[in-house]
């Protein structure tokens, strides 16, 4: 099993998949990407790489760079667990249909994890590549997998908002509440975790905080990233799990009238207010999140 890297996000796939392997009593061996690209791998033995939204192209290309490697150098099996694409073909063309041109591998398996990646790959794939629709592992986790039998700590709303390549910078912001981009603000997987299982509510541009509401319970409210990814995975995953979909953030009339200022917009994110709650907040978390560590 190759983990190709990324966040908290990530880490839930992983889990959800190893979660499927173990019920299947299925022996493996998970190695990084980076072990991964250096080993000889022997002809008998499977290549899973993990899914992940990494097939786009504004993030490192890593899972590329891996997917490259199974097919091209391994005569085995490979597969490619539930993943989201870039739907544009010439993109699709110059990286994944160019490395199965000459591949060496016995069997190609790619799983889309929502239907605009599958009809993008299926225009594209060559016939010798199985082709599959199929849920993002991390669904296959609930509460008990990711939560100790502890009592919760006091609920609030959790707005975990994006602050990086895939964040829409036109979004409306929440001004008298607290965003915060959990993958930046939490040390470990466990206080992600933790960060959210304290949540009344969930309000997120981040897929898998979402997902992470499904599997332990918190009311979830998703809205769009940059392309189309959070939509087609809510389409197809979320959204009869009790996931609900918002296209922009819900706003009192006196932050909707606000936010129509891009000065006072500007002066909100510049004067560092967020950051002071995050760190007014998060002690509060951390805290609670040792103490249940230490229980």
């Amino acid at each position: 099993f190759v983990e190709p890297g990324g966040n908290f996000g990530d880490y839930l796939i992983y889990k959800g998949a190893y979660k499927l392997a173990d019920m299947a009593g299925i022996s493996y061996k998970p190695v990084g990407h980076k072990e991964f690209m250096n080993l000889d791998i022997p002809d008998n033995t499977v290549i899973y790489i993990h899914g992940s939204g990494g097939y786009v192209p504004w993030w490192s290309g890593t899972p590329i760079k891996v997917l490259k490697k199974a097919i091209k150098s391994h005569h085995g099996i490979a597969i490619l667990g539930p993943t989201t694409f870039m739907p544009d073909q010439s993109f699709l063309e110059q990286t994944i249909l160019a490395d199965l041109k000459g591949n060496k591998a016995e069997e190609i398996f790619i799983f889309a994890r929502e239907k605009i990646s599958y009809g993008a790959l299926k225009i594209i794939l060559p016939a010798h590549v199985n082709l599959i629709l199929d849920h993002d592992t991390a669904l296959n986790l609930v509460s008990s997998d990711l939560i100790n039998s502890v009592p919760k700590p006091e609920k609030y709303i959790l707005y975990a908002m994006r602050n990086d390549r895939e964040a829409i910078n036109s979004q409306k912001q929440k001004l008298f509440s607290l965003q915060i981009d959990p993958i930046r603000y939490c040390r470990t997987f466990e206080q992600w975790i933790l960060l959210h299982n304290g949540a009344k509510l969930i309000i997120t541009d981040r897929l898998h905080s979402a997902i992470l509401g499904v599997a332990i319970g918190v009311p979830t409210k998703l809205m769009p990233n940059i392309y189309h990814k959070n939509y087609a995975v809510w389409e197809f995953s979320l959204r009869q799990r009790g996931i609900e979909w918002l296209q922009g953030m819900p706003m009192t009339k006196i932050e909707s009238k606000l936010n129509n200022f891009s000065i006072i917009r500007n002066l909100y994110s510049r004067i560092k207010f967020q950051a002071m709650l995050g760190l007014l907040h998060g002690a509060n978390v951390l805290k609670r999140g040792n103490q249940i560590c230490q229980k």
